[in-house]
């Protein structure tokens, strides 16, 4: 059923959505993160004044769902973007 499905981009959905966006551009920018890197790829202000707030808690939640759809591969603890990844426009969307 790979590809049938996809990040909801839309209605109350679109913060958690422009948030995984900007944890995929991380990926791509630097493959081979671990989640704790991703995170200090943002700034204090970015991971908890931008709704929602990004933890680690949230950020694994995040990841799941970037590798659930396939836009990302996590081995050994580091996340990789896959080619459906790197090809994904990660700009965010507004309402």
């Amino acid at each position: 059923m790979a590809g049938l499905y996809d990040l909801s981009d839309r209605g109350m959905d679109l913060p958690y959505y422009n948030r995984e966006m900007s944890i995929l551009e991380k990926v791509k920018a630097d493959p081979g993160l671990k989640p704790d890197g991703i995170l200090n790829k943002f700034t204090q202000w970015e991971r908890e004044e931008i709704y929602p707030a990004l933890g680690p808690a949230l950020l694994g939640i995040y990841l799941e769902e970037l590798e659930t759809v396939g836009y990302v591969d996590i081995k050994d603890g580091k996340i990789y973007p896959t080619t459906k990844g790197k090809a994904k426009s990660t700009k965010t969307k507004s309402k």
